[in-house]
């Protein structure tokens, strides 16, 4: 006993029943998956969505603290600060490029009073919608355009 389905008979009636539907094969290729989390979290290129930074922000701390504590007894842990502030720099460059802002503003964190403005936005503030300069939405809106 065997059942054999015709796939193409079972598409043409579909297709004459719902004329007015979208192939689920077009609807497929428009929709851009979300980025997921740390994909590349080394790289200075591409944009990251707040939660990917707050996440990055507390996985840095944790992580300071731990090596800060340990390397005062193994000076050769000290080292891992090196990997670890590369991760949380390449972490906010790409968060200033989710606000089509350039990675170089890095650099006014060093400002006083200032550099509270620009944490709270890159905190808070939402990224700009679709692609941008520096890459397509990690959020996954660019369905629209």
């Amino acid at each position: 006993m065997s059942i054999e389905l015709d796939k193409e008979s079972k598409r043409d009636e579909k297709s004459d029943i719902n004329s007015n539907t979208i192939p689920t094969e077009a609807i497929d290729e428009t929709i851009l998956e979300k980025q997921s989390l740390f994909a590349l979290p080394f790289s200075f290129k591409g944009r990251i969505r707040r939660l990917e930074f707050g996440l990055s922000y507390i996985l840095y701390i944790l992580l300071a603290v731990c090596i800060g504590a340990l390397s005062d007894e193994a000076p050769v842990l000290g080292l891992f600060a090196i990997p670890l502030m590369w991760f949380w720099l390449a972490q906010l460059c790409k968060r200033f490029h989710d606000r089509n802002q350039s990675g170089a503003r890095i650099f006014t964190l060093i400002i006083p009073l200032y550099n509270i403005y620009v944490s709270l936005m890159l905190f808070f503030a939402d990224g700009d919608e679709y692609e941008n300069d520096y890459g397509p939405d990690p959020k996954g809106r660019n369905i629209l355009r």
